[in-house]
């Protein structure tokens, strides 16, 4: 299984268990079936571990030393609210500020936040260049398209026709893909520099962002949702219209087309909801494997300092 890769725990169809139901031995059981062997390797070795430990026993071992590492999460947080309420009782002008982490754990958010973002860096530009070439694009449409309407301009209406096709997919559906891509490789990275560090792995990955596929999904089903409308419907109603004609026709022919139209029309109707509820599918089952090694930090932290 590749590092990036994830496994659902135990499903039903379409729906996975919601990832606050899974127990704390199923969460283990999915991180350790997510890692790949050389990753396995490292974790044992880094969490000092024989080398013939099986993943059932390294799941045992992480389930363990995961519920003390969010214990003492807990405990640090109980102790900063109570800072907290004694500053706000002398009306200090610093009692809202967050708490401050303790130094293993900042120099972990640190360190995640470099590799997170060294990983994911080239996705990153090319989503952010794919839509500025996309609104770039988009306004080649309308400029073409207002030329266009100049006598002897006309060919410029085929220009204005391919920028419009052109734009929505550079902007919703390219540049979407190339974030949640970036999003992924900063999370296999994640995955890969936890493994290697003792008790990483327990305390969970600084900064994961959760749904990476949520953007690139709900893109893609916009555009594939508007192509997928036009298509089937002109389709369907040509389908409709040739069901008379064949019947009065009685040619095997007719028939044919009829049948080939109506069902292309039923496929590009059909496929923006199996493409919605495949990403309903993908997201959820990335919720629970982020939920099994989000950073028992996290709560304490303030957003800004998480890796983007």
């Amino acid at each position: 299984m590749t590092p990036d890769s994830t496994t659902p725990a135990a499903s039903d169809g379409w729906a996975p268990k919601p990832a606050d139901t899974v127990t704390p031995h199923e969460q283990s059981l999915l991180v350790m079936r997510h890692l790949s062997d050389e990753q396995v390797r490292a974790y044992l070795g880094s969490s000092g571990l024989p080398v013939e430990t099986s993943r059932e026993q390294a799941a045992l071992h992480f389930a363990e030393h995961r519920v003390t590492a969010l214990q003492e999460a807990a405990a640090f947080r109980e102790k900063a609210a109570k800072r907290t309420k004694r500053r706000s009782r002398k009306k200090q002008t610093y009692a809202m500020a967050p708490p401050e982490l303790p130094a293993a754990a900042q120099a972990e958010l640190t360190s995640a936040k470099e590799v997170g973002q060294a990983a994911g860096r080239l996705w990153q530009r090319l989503s952010t260049w794919s839509a500025i070439v996309g609104l770039v694009v988009g306004w080649g449409f309308l400029i073409s398209g207002a030329v266009g309407v100049i006598p002897g301009m006309q060919v410029l209406f085929f220009v204005s026709a391919v920028c419009l096709a052109l734009s929505p997919l550079l902007m919703f559906v390219l540049a979407p893909i190339c974030y949640a891509r970036g999003q992924r490789a900063s999370r296999a990275a994640l995955f890969e520099w936890a493994v290697h560090r003792p008790g990483q792995l327990e305390r969970g990955l600084p900064g994961l962002h959760k749904r990476v596929d949520e953007d690139a999904t709900s893109g893609s089903s916009f555009c594939l949702g508007l192509i997928s409308m036009a298509v089937g419907g002109f389709c369907a109603v040509m389908g409709l219209v040739m069901i008379p004609i064949s019947l009065l026709d009685q040619q095997a022919t007719s028939w044919q087309v009829t049948g080939v139209l109506l069902g292309i029309g039923a496929v590009f109707l059909l496929s923006p909801r199996l493409v919605t509820r495949w990403g309903q599918w993908v997201r959820r089952r990335n919720d629970e494997i982020d939920e099994a090694v989000s950073w028992v930090y996290a709560a304490a932290t303030p957003t800004g300092l998480y890796p983007r």
